[in-house]
């Protein structure tokens, strides 16, 4: 279940219920496959050193700040550290296994790096963005009409003090009610299509150095002032080539493993324990 989560993690996308159960369709697969991978890579006689998984060990060991901190991780894991050991072992077969079966003549063509850069624009794009303030006053959607109405009195107020020239973040800092406070309302820089849309919108209106009128979404009431704007940008090809080469080469590994995996499983024996019980 652990697994599965930091699978997630790092995809970094929300997770709806219905999601779940892909996921773990998804990790029981990876761990069918690194099971066969690794059956294959014994039959070939690719053998890992106890060296070569210490060091590895060492490695994640070392990204943990005290050994009490792996320990926690392990047992929450309910993991020991000879389990850890027999999964970097196979890990690393694996790994070396595919390099050396699959990993030959991976080479991308100039042209389809090229292909790939111009045939996918929307991963190239860097979106405009603003570096922005906020002052908010926090309300429930859900609350009464007089509640709202004292919200919106009380950023009105703070309005009025802006246009008569009080300083936005020493304000920020005496009355938003959002975590970024505590930096004079400061959010950073922020992408369009990252905030709701009626924030966005007036967000993305202004000009460096001005306020907007006030904001209504479901957090409640917003002041925003844009300090700075940056357009829309594509990213040079020469920039990304690598990257997309790596890309492209992954993904020719990856189909030949595939197909090759789809070969073992005609005749391997796999049993699909159903993971119902053990959540």
């Amino acid at each position: 279940h652990n697994h599965q989560q930091r699978l997630l993690a790092t995809t970094g996308q929300a997770i709806r219920p219905d999601m779940i159960v892909e996921a773990r369709k998804m990790v029981l697969e990876e761990l069918i496959n690194r099971e066969l991978l690794y059956q294959q890579s014994r039959k070939k006689g690719v053998v890992i050193e106890d060296a070569q998984v210490n060091e590895e060990l060492d490695r994640l060991k070392r990204k943990y700040p005290n050994e009490q901190a792996l320990r926690d991780d392990l047992r929450q894991n309910q993991l020991s550290e000879a389990t850890v050991k027999v999964q970097i072992t196979m890990t690393l077969a694996v790994r070396k296994f595919v390099d050396k079966e699959f990993g030959a003549n991976l080479d991308v063509q100039d042209a389809e790096v090229k292909a790939f850069y111009e045939g996918n624009p929307q991963f190239f794009i860097t979106p405009e963005a603003i570096r922005l303030s906020q002052i908010l006053i926090k309300v429930d959607p859900k609350s009464d009409p007089s509640k709202k109405g004292d919200a919106k009195k009380t950023l009105e107020d703070l309005q009025k003090r802006i246009q008569k020239g009080e300083d936005f973040s020493i304000l920020a800092k005496d009355f938003s009610q959002d975590s970024s406070a505590a930096q004079g309302g400061d959010l950073g820089t922020i992408p369009r299509g990252k905030m709701p849309k009626a924030f966005d919108d007036a967000a993305f209106a202004l000009k460096p150095g001005e306020v907007s009128n006030i904001v209504e979404t479901e957090l409640g009431f917003h002041l925003i002032k844009v300090h700075d704007k940056k357009p829309e940008k594509i990213v040079p090809f020469k920039d990304v080539e690598e990257k997309i080469r790596q890309h492209l080469s992954n993904q020719k590994l990856r189909e030949r493993v595939n197909e090759f995996l789809n070969e073992v499983k005609k005749t391997a024996k796999i049993e699909r324990i159903s993971t119902k019980g053990s959540e």
